[in-house]
């Protein structure tokens, strides 16, 4: 499946927050990725339905959860939720991000 990850995009994996309360990131990491502009109602990892305004594709067993950021276009997107697709033999085939 490279053949859908045309694109590139960083990820910066969400290292939790400092003394006030600020998110804090890691360095971005490039990943291939397939970038899709389009709104869906998702749930977050909390349950609540928010509007996405982007499905990014990534190839499976990148390291990405919710609330990590991916930069794409030259702006900050938050990850609000992330989920993987598996083939019929069971295989991970790829990762979904929402943003």
């Amino acid at each position: 499946m490279d053949w859908v990850f045309q694109q590139q995009c960083h990820i910066k994996r969400n290292l939790g927050a400092d003394c006030w309360s600020k998110p804090v990131y890691a360095d971005p990491v490039s990943s291939p990725c397939r970038w899709q502009a389009k709104q869906q109602l998702i749930r977050t990892k909390n349950g609540k339905e928010v509007m996405s305004q982007a499905e990014v594709w990534l190839p499976p067993g990148t390291g990405i959860d919710a609330d990590d950021v991916l930069v794409y276009g030259g702006a900050d997107h938050i990850v609000l939720s992330v989920g993987e697709l598996v083939d019929l033999a069971g295989n991970a085939a790829f990762k979904k991000a929402w943003c």
